[in-house]
């Protein structure tokens, strides 16, 4: 984030901070998760990637192989997949070979539908007992 100007910061952290909030219920348990944000991004594995009202964090989990998790606050899928394309773009021309997330969102098969990405998926069943889908693209 060393190449954004102030305002372009402060975009991205509304956009992240609205986002907790939402998820967690309260602006204090948001701004625990924003304190939490940014003692993972001092990992150099770990990017934030910024599209419109979408904040991607990207973990670089391999060498050409990425983990993402998304922080939006558009609740329409088509603006969701055009970041989702824009993303796969930027994932390609910085080498990446492989992005995968997951979710048990049902809107995120909306989503991966409109990208038109060639997209797989599959179940998983995390530690908790919550099943997920993940959702893999191979460039």
């Amino acid at each position: 984030m060393d190449d954004l100007t102030p305002q372009e910061i402060a975009e991205i952290e509304e956009i992240i901070f609205k986002f907790f909030e939402k998820e967690f219920g309260s602006p204090k348990k948001a701004q625990i998760m924003m304190q939490k944000m940014a003692g993972i991004l001092q990992d150099p594995g770990v990017k934030l990637v910024h599209f419109g009202n979408t904040v991607f964090l990207v973990i670089f989990v391999e060498p050409q192989v990425a983990e993402v998790h998304t922080m939006s606050i558009s609740e329409e899928s088509s603006t969701l997949a055009k970041h989702f394309v824009e993303l796969s773009k930027f994932l390609q021309n910085i080498g990446v070979r492989e992005a995968y997330t997951y979710s048990d969102d049902p809107r995120f098969a909306a989503v991966a539908k409109r990208t038109r990405l060639p997209i797989e998926t599959e179940q998983m069943q995390s530690q908790d007992g919550k099943t997920y889908t993940i959702y893999r693209v191979r460039f």
